[in-house]
């Protein structure tokens, strides 16, 4: 019961973390002031929100998708940061527990959501704030040796710079850009290189079976570019649920 508990209040947390994304994201883009402290408004009549206007996902369905005052569609995406970063809050409580160690997972899962969404829907990144995660991950290595030591997360950041930086090379930035390095960097100082190679694989899988069904469904063409950092959080994400089992699994099979 206490579990049930706690994973309700990780969920309620983790929409409200969802909605505070939905305000940062735009703000971040159209370089809004106000992105921590302003109001929330309507992005159509500018309309100041009420309480009752922003509880995630539910204020959505009440409104039908809609602004209770000029009527404007709202995105559905929204709603929709709101639950997925509900639910990693819920899973990433159920992999670590109640811990203090916990709310340094909610954060990372809060950082995955954000970039992914970003560059899904802007086909760019905020390179300064992958540079602000980094340096916050590398202050938790060198200070709290958490979730790596400082020589454990150099080695799995390693990976992902020598890999991406060669195929940005080879390619001359048209197989994927700059932010693919940093955010490799990002994985890497939090995962360690084994898990980092894991999320790598996932990524690359996970993104190839999306192409093809959007493909498949005509959604997208052959010369469409697809933003790669909402693979790499999706491994990442997938790395750090599950990761150790799925090599515990990999090994006994090859072994």
């Amino acid at each position: 019961m206490n579990m049930i508990f706690l994973s309700l209040l990780a969920a309620i947390l983790g929409a409200a973390a969802g909605s505070f994304l939905t305000v940062v994201i735009p703000r971040t883009k159209n370089r809004q002031s106000g992105i921590l402290m302003g109001r929330s408004q309507c992005s159509t009549c500018h309309k100041k929100l009420r309480p009752l206007d922003l509880i995630p996902v539910i204020s959505y369905a009440r409104a039908q998708g809609r602004c209770r005052y000029c009527k404007a569609e709202i995105p559905i995406y929204y709603p929709l940061i709101e639950l997925v970063t509900a639910i990693i809050y819920v899973a990433l409580f159920w992999r670590f527990g109640p811990s203090i160690q916990v709310f340094f997972w909610f954060a990372v899962g809060t950082i995955l959501v954000l970039f992914a969404v970003y560059d899904w829907l802007y086909k760019e990144f905020p390179t300064n704030m992958i540079i602000a995660t980094i340096v916050i991950a590398l202050t938790f290595n060198i200070i709290f040796q958490y979730p790596l030591t400082f020589s454990e997360g150099i080695r799995g950041a390693f990976i992902p710079t020598v890999f991406f930086g060669t195929l940005f090379l080879i390619s001359r930035k048209r197989w994927l850009g700059s932010g693919d390095i940093t955010f490799g960097i990002f994985m890497g100082l939090i995962l360690g290189w084994k898990l980092t190679i894991l999320a790598l694989v996932l990524s690359y899988i996970i993104g190839a079976l999306v192409c093809l069904f959007l493909l498949a469904t005509k959604k997208i063409r052959r010369t469409t570019l697809i933003p790669f950092i909402p693979f790499l959080a999706t491994g990442t994400l997938v790395s750090i649920l599950f990761g150790r089992e799925l090599i515990s699994h990999y090994l006994a099979l090859i072994c």
